[in-house]
């Protein structure tokens, strides 16, 4: 089933889960893992933003969240994958694209609930200006 689907989007848990192997949460451990599964991977990571693994180039790249008031978190992985697919749809590169993803994600999470706040692009790309994705390892 893996095979037909471009990038893989998952938690933590579940790529241990997915890849026989024990829980790790460190941003390295995780990117090794992931490069088992050789192909594109989106790591979530809640509070620590996500984890971007990429096949083709080897690469792992770590992104931060943005400093942020949270209030709920219910909703946050959905908005994050919403925002991800449509700027993938829109041809952005995959760490470009989880950057801002991230960024619509946590402002997801300044307010109460699931629909609390759906943020809109320009809030999403004025908060995502100060996010560095950073090279963690080459899985």
């Amino acid at each position: 089933m893996l095979d037909g689907v471009a990038v893989l989007v998952l938690n933590a848990p579940e790529l241990a889960t997915l890849t026989g192997s024990g829980a790790a949460g460190d941003p390295a451990d995780l990117a090794s893992l992931a490069g088992k599964l050789e192909r594109d991977i989106v790591v979530t990571l809640g509070e620590n933003g996500a984890l971007v693994v990429q096949a083709a180039e080897r690469s792992a790249v770590h992104i931060p969240p943005p400093p942020a008031p949270i209030r709920d978190t219910t909703g946050a992985g959905d908005c994050f994958c919403g925002a991800l697919a449509v700027l993938l749809a829109e041809g952005a590169d995959l760490t470009e694209a989880s950057r801002l993803a991230v960024a619509a994600g946590t402002l997801s999470t300044t307010a109460a609930g699931a629909r609390g706040k759906l943020p809109t692009r320009d809030e999403v790309t004025a908060l995502a200006a100060g996010l560095a994705p950073r090279l963690i390892a080459t899985p």
